[in-house]
């Protein structure tokens, strides 16, 4: 591929980059490259010095979920810095016709980013205004995959302990278990964020945000389990649901394995024996009781499904 030089004033020389290459890097106008030279070749590089992204919003009108979810978009999206404008309060979302509540804006948004966004801080804040900043030191392709291999491993040990708690119908050990799906959900979030600021290829990080939200599915679909669980007055799930939520968490472990070390042929033996779960599964008869746990198999075993997939699109585009 060949550039044209071009000179621009007495000592100054530019040369166009390739647009696919900005594309696939996720440049911009602005933004910076590192430029190092070794034995007469230049070589640019958009991991280190790429500008920060910084980003302003007006939340005065929102409620506290609306806010969260912004926030939460913008952290996704690797904005550096984020600049909130809000009021003093902000109200506190209710669905049902209850009095409407208000908190401190400073305390919600303090709680917000210890709980939810990993590597940010709070560097300033006032009543009317907080700055949210990326205090860490770069990111790279190692340590998403770092991040990933540990979503997995929460994911798989949330499953074992859910199917262990109703196996042995304790509330008590459920109830211990709720505060993991928050932070498999922050973890996930974090993958999220880190793929928006690794130089992955367009295809590649399609396909990863992909599977990141087949997580969320997986996490919220336990996460639902739980929670209706502890809603009934008694636990009686019956064997055949918990030995079908078994083979599930069977099925939830290969895709792990999978995850973390690809074979081809391993990922079609996990897309046939889908068929052979779910068969098996619910050829079982099931209960009024059981319609808690059965009313969200169906939402896990189809994101085990999506994300056995997607790996076979990711394994493909890395031998493109």
């Amino acid at each position: 591929m060949k550039r044209k030089i071009i000179k621009l004033g007495q000592a100054t020389f530019v040369m166009s980059l390739p647009s696919a290459w900005i594309r696939e890097n996720k440049l911009d106008k602005g933004d910076y490259l590192e430029v190092s030279e070794e034995e007469g070749i230049l070589k640019l590089s958009s991991q280190q010095a790429k500008k920060g992204k910084t980003l302003q919003l007006n939340i005065t009108k929102l409620n506290d979920k609306l806010t969260a979810g912004n926030i939460e978009t913008a952290y996704v999206m690797g904005y550096e810095t984020i600049e909130l404008i809000h009021n003093p309060a902000i109200s506190v979302y209710s669905h049902t016709l209850r009095p409407k509540k208000e908190r401190k804006s400073t305390e919600f948004l303090q709680e917000l980013v210890n709980q939810k966004l990993i590597g940010m801080e709070i560097v300033e804040q006032s009543e009317k205004r907080t700055v949210i900043k990326d205090l860490g030191a770069g990111v790279d392709e190692q340590s998403a995959q770092n991040i990933f291999n540990r979503i997995l491993f929460l994911l798989s040990n949330q499953a074992a302990e859910v199917l262990s708690a109703l196996k042995a119908q304790d509330k008590d050990k459920l109830i211990v278990i709720q505060p993991s799906f928050s932070n498999t959900r922050r973890f996930i979030l974090y993958y999220s964020r880190l793929l928006s600021m690794v130089s992955y290829s367009r295809e590649e990080s399609k396909i990863r945000n992909s599977i990141a939200e087949h997580f969320n599915t997986i996490n919220s679909s336990h996460k639902a389990i739980v929670n209706m669980t502890l809603s009934l007055e008694k636990l009686n799930y019956s064997k055949n649901a918990l030995f079908t939520l078994e083979l599930i968490n069977n099925h939830l472990r290969d895709m792990k394995d999978l995850c973390l070390s690809y074979n081809l042929d391993k990922a079609i033996e996990l897309l046939n024996n889908r068929e052979k779960v779910w068969n098996e599964g619910y050829a079982l008869k099931a209960t009024v009781n059981d319609l808690p746990l059965y009313w969200n198999l169906g939402a896990l075993m189809g994101a085990i499904w999506f994300i056995t997939k997607e790996l076979y699109g990711l394994n493909m585009t890395r031998k493109l």
